[in-house]
């Protein structure tokens, strides 16, 4: 480029030029016009083309966070260690690569300690979160334990939530305590505030230490049944009670550990959730389609089964492994229905009624195959994308056309999933 080049006048004149064909059409404002380039994806006008098309959405009624709908899936270190790969052993390489990078998600454990407080309550929300009531065989319950107790998540058994014992003789101990319960062994602590340890200089001393330590934590108050506290002031305090479980700091919480957790460490705790509203289902999807592209992706470069009528290979167990599995995690599987209709009263025929998309009442290869099929003769403009960022591909483009047909197979199929467990549990919330 000559030295007398100035960027922001190429910018202007190009902006002028592609305009000006459309000023005779619209007289009375001009339409907008956002300049993008896949060198830059996140620069020039990009981050006013997604504001905008959010804005739209909204207003239209189904609204989209284009950070979690595979627009910013694949990260500009993700996207090199896999050029590096590529260029290091090629497509196999690549295909080790991946599938490590997805072990890698899949196999991500999660532990949240809880400690302090009073321990029914405590009991109580550990019980929430694990979509069990007291009473129910396998719940928390009792005073303080002597010992760390796990109890593994139902929905999610790599997550797990962890019932501490209290600090007792240790409480001038903080540093001692924390060593004895293997603090370092859990991702995140919650603490658990009574009036009277809000006052108490040993709490204060084991928060210290915790900060010191660099732990991750948070504090739960119990509000009981008093619906006039409003929540905390404090932006690391959440006013919760079991009953009420979710509310609004329930999901301010959750919010919270979006900034302070990892994007696998936060997927799992996630999924390991039981569909406790709309937006807890909401953020399970946003979990979820961190692997969606890297399972897309693997399927199509190990292409190992042809489908029938179909111009592409993916690896069809793959894709249809996973759809079954999200299915699972949503909850539309038979055990989940029969758990939500046990404990909502609504008969599971009716559950099943709200589940509308084929993927949803059951995944087969058959109907895998049928997706792939009318995915492929759409959209292979990003499939084009996707081989101009990775030029070594070039020579398989039916490799990166397969890609595109399992990425739009599971997206669409994780979205029709999503929008079927929020009409059931809406139905289970209103059995009337």
């Amino acid at each position: 480029m000559k030295e007398e080049y100035n960027r922001v006048e190429v910018l202007s004149a190009l902006r002028k030029v592609t305009i000006q064909p459309f000023s005779k059409v619209t007289k009375e404002e001009a339409p907008l016009l956002f300049l993008v380039s896949g060198f830059e994806p996140n620069k020039l006008d990009t981050p006013k083309l997604k504001a905008e098309v959010e804005r739209t959405s909204v207003e239209c009624g189904r609204p989209l966070c284009l950070a979690q709908q595979g627009y910013e899936i694949i990260g500009y270190e993700e996207i090199a260690e896999l050029q590096s790969a590529l260029e290091r052993g090629g497509i196999s390489e690549m295909v080790r690569f991946i599938q490590s990078s997805l072990d890698s998600l899949l196999d991500t454990r999660f532990d949240l300690a809880m400690m302090g407080g009073n321990p029914d309550f405590r009991h109580s929300i550990l019980n929430s979160l694990r979509g069990l009531i007291n009473e129910e065989d396998g719940a928390a319950h009792g005073g303080n334990p002597e010992n760390p107790i796990e109890y593994p998540c139902l929905k999610y058994p790599k997550a797990s939530l962890w019932d501490l014992p209290s600090m007792e003789s240790l409480e001038s101990q903080p540093k001692k305590y924390l060593e004895s319960v293997h603090i370092n062994h859990y991702d995140f602590t919650l603490l658990f505030l009574t009036p009277w340890q809000e006052a108490s200089s040993s709490y204060k001393s084991l928060v210290l230490e915790l900060k010191k330590e660099g732990r991750k934590s948070a504090f739960v108050q119990d509000c009981g049944e008093d619906d006039s506290q409003q929540g905390a002031k404090d932006s690391d305090v959440f006013v919760l009670s079991p009953s009420k479980i979710p509310g609004p700091d329930f999901h301010r919480f959750l919010s919270f550990l979006e900034q302070k957790l990892s994007s696998q460490k936060l997927r799992a705790f996630m999924l390991s959730l039981p569909n406790l509203s709309a937006e807890v289902i909401q953020k399970k999807m946003e979990a979820l389609s961190q692997e969606v592209w890297k399972v897309a992706l693997l399927s199509s470069l190990v292409a190992s089964v042809p489908v029938p009528g179909v111009a592409v290979v993916c690896d069809m167990s793959l894709l249809t492994a996973r759809l079954d599995t999200y299915r699972q995690e949503l909850g539309l599987d038979a055990d989940s229905l029969a758990n939500l209709s046990h404990k909502s009263g609504v008969p599971v025929p009716t559950l099943m009624v709200e589940i509308q998309s084929p993927v949803g009442k059951g995944v087969t290869r058959e109907l895998v195959g049928k997706m792939l099929g009318s995915a492929t003769g759409i959209g292979l403009e990003v499939a084009g994308v996707f081989l101009h960022r990775f030029p070594l591909l070039g020579p398989l483009a039916t490799g990166g056309i397969a890609f595109h047909a399992s990425y739009l197979v599971l997206t669409r199929c994780l979205q029709a999933m999503v929008e079927d467990a929020q009409r059931v549990l809406a139905r289970a919330q209103s059995p009337a």
